[in-house]
């Protein structure tokens, strides 16, 4: 029957199952469990939620579950790991049984008519033909899984009344027509800081070390194994291959088997001396067009064949006649070529020791970021540093976009009386001394707010319901008596 299940749905079937049966409360850690063999000599039940039990083929199931999913995605768990997985597969099911006692507490119980409706809904149950509903089907894919049909509708009847009571909660959520304008207004009031950064990697440069300190450093066999460590993990710095540097400009060709460049593109002619703003003002990449075209370096294997062996085969600075890729016509300028490099263990002891002996040195980053720092303070903005803009954000982000999470600077940006307002002010945040401004703010146009009403009322609605859920699933426990055993959960 798992041959006829395998050949019928792919290897990829178990997974499928699981992810169109679940309904899944990620922000609650709450998820179904699926049947499955067990392990051991018998059964035993490792948690009791009111009158439900959680046996032990329950919680390993859960857990095969998750390590699947990450098998999925080429990923391996080291056995140290697990405990901690099969915890929370636990407390996941726990979740899940309380939700159910909880649905049921409120009379909500998903009638015969909407289970056999959900059921119908899985193409995993039709026929490959008609696209039907099939019996033997649905009894065939139960059996191969370890599952009567009353034990699979009662799964489904459970998930219809976790959904149900989801939607039941939500639809009592009191939501104001003031809240929801002022929803739109705090996701319309929004920012743009200029900044600058100062981080350890700037500050290595600053440093010095000599031959000396860097000989003892590597005579101590006490730091042998963190060398070759940060050897393997800067693999790439050390082993380089050649790359090329290079802009481009794009013109689109929805023809992609053109063998000729369209006429636009022919009327453009780009030298090395306004490539950068040709490529702004007629590239049609928008990921490169605002950096004049810029796509950085990179080695072979990276970008389309032909682009990679026009952009090899080009001298610098010279443009290339136009080349045909899969994205449409290029010119290509190479501004740089990188040779490659293949740096030995040995080679590279010297630079390492270095790099270790600087990032030792806490102290003395900081005294330099900090001098950096007060003095891009006191000359805005600061000469020999890059500026960089983040580009527009709202409060509700919760993060900052080029700099990332920076909760001071996020609520600086929007206190009215904090000095970023009107000039500099210094942070730290994510591991760097960063002094940033003001640069632009824009509040929230009321004019559509008419339009985006049902949008932020939908936004606003699940913000809330997030944070309602875990006080109301505290509230679910308090009622509702849970017990782990604790005995055999230690035997695992």
């Amino acid at each position: 029957m798992l041959k006829f299940i395998r050949e019928y749905f792919g290897k990829g079937f178990m997974m499928v199952l699981v992810a169109l049966m679940a309904f899944v409360f990620v922000a609650w850690g709450v998820f179904p469990e699926m049947r499955g063999k067990g392990f051991g000599g018998g059964v035993s039940d490792v948690a009791t939620v009111g009158d439900e039990r959680i046996s032990l083929q329950d919680l390993q199931s859960a857990v095969n579950r998750e390590l699947d999913m990450y098998k999925q995605f080429g990923q391996t768990i080291p056995e140290s790991v697990v405990p901690q997985i099969r915890r929370q597969a636990l407390m996941g099911l726990v979740n899940q049984r309380l939700l159910g006692e909880e649905g049921k507490r409120l009379g909500i119980n998903p009638s015969d008519e909407a289970v056999r409706a959900e059921i119908l809904k899985y193409p995993f149950f039709q026929n490959k033909e008609t696209k039907q509903f099939d019996k033997a089907q649905y009894d065939n894919v139960l059996a191969a899984n370890h599952l009567s049909p009353s034990e699979f509708e009662d799964r489904v009847r459970s998930q219809l009344r976790q959904q149900m009571l989801m939607e039941f909660l939500q639809a009592r959520l009191l939501i104001t027509d003031s809240e929801v304008q002022r929803e739109f207004q705090i996701t319309g009031e929004e920012r743009n800081i200029e900044f600058v950064r100062f981080s350890r990697e700037a500050a290595y440069t600053k440093m010095t070390v000599s031959s000396d300190e860097m000989n003892k450093f590597l005579a101590d066999k006490v730091h042998d194994a963190e060398v070759r460590a940060f050897y393997a993990q800067n693999s790439d710095k050390y082993n380089k291959d050649e790359q090329v540097c290079a802009r481009h400009i794009l013109f689109k060709d929805a023809a992609s088997k053109s063998e000729a460049a369209p006429a636009a593109m022919l009327a453009v002619h780009p030298t090395a001396k306004n490539f950068a703003a040709l490529a702004e003002k007629f590239s049609q990449d928008p990921s490169a067009k605002g950096h004049g075209g810029d796509l950085s370096c990179f080695a072979r294997g990276m970008m389309d064949k032909n682009f990679e062996a026009a952009a090899f085969a080009a001298p610098i600075n010279t443009v290339t006649k136009p080349v045909h890729s899969s994205f449409g016509w290029h010119y290509i300028l190479v501004y740089k070529k990188n040779a490659a490099s293949h740096r030995s263990l040995d080679e590279a002891k010297k630079e390492i020791a270095e790099d270790l002996i600087k990032r030792g040195r806490f102290e003395e980053i900081q005294k330099i970021n900090q001098e950096e720092a007060n003095a891009a303070m006191k000359s805005w903005p600061p000469k020999g540093v890059k500026l960089e803009t983040t580009g527009w954000f709202n409060h509700l982000l919760g993060t900052i976009p080029q700099i990332g999470h920076a909760d001071e600077i996020l609520h600086a940006a929007f206190d009215p009386n904090a000095p970023i307002q009107k000039g500099p002010q210094m942070f730290q945040a994510q591991g760097a001394f960063i002094v940033a401004k003001m640069k632009e703010s824009r509040s929230a146009d009321m004019n559509k707010y008419a339009a985006a009403k049902e949008t932020e009322l939908k936004t606003l609605r699940e913000r809330k319901f997030r944070a309602f859920m875990p006080a109301w699933m505290e509230d679910v426990k308090s009622r509702i008596k849970v017990s782990l055993n604790e005995k055999v959960l230690s035997q695992l």
